[in-house]
């Protein structure tokens, strides 16, 4: 029978062979959930070569490619710090369509896209027009 801690420990587990699988076959892999029932467990995981996305979430990476621009944010930006408000956080991509992932002291922080994009200058707001301007 496959209970939580079980679960728990397997996902752990996955996660260890997943990241050496990756590493040496120059792949980077995003995190992953698992969903479980007594009998059983399932996962999907999603890897990306690490030559075009270094060590980028490949999900989020795609989501930059696909919707950065509305932003003025592309896969370069992934990595790079900013200054955001008053302290330096490193952005690492699009979590989805409107939602910006960025880290700060070792944690991670979600945000609203359009508003990281204008704090950092890669967007800014015409205040006569009432529109926005991506860089």
């Amino acid at each position: 029978m496959i209970d939580k801690n079980r679960i728990q420990s397997i996902h752990a587990n996955l996660n260890v062979v997943l990241k050496k699988f990756a590493e040496d076959n120059g792949l980077s892999v995003s995190p992953f959930n698992m969903t479980y029932s007594p009998t059983g467990f399932k996962f999907s995981v999603q890897m990306g070569d690490k030559s075009e996305l270094g060590d980028a979430d490949p999900v989020m990476a795609k989501n930059t490619k696909a919707y950065g621009n509305w932003f003025g944010l592309t896969v370069a930006d992934i990595g790079k710090e900013f200054t955001y408000g008053i302290e330096k956080v490193k952005f690492l991509g699009l979590k989805n369509k409107t939602t910006v992932i960025f880290e700060k002291n070792g944690q991670r922080f979600k945000t609203d896209a359009n508003r990281f994009a204008i704090a950092v200058g890669k967007k800014v707001v015409d205040v006569n027009r009432g529109s926005t301007i991506v860089r």
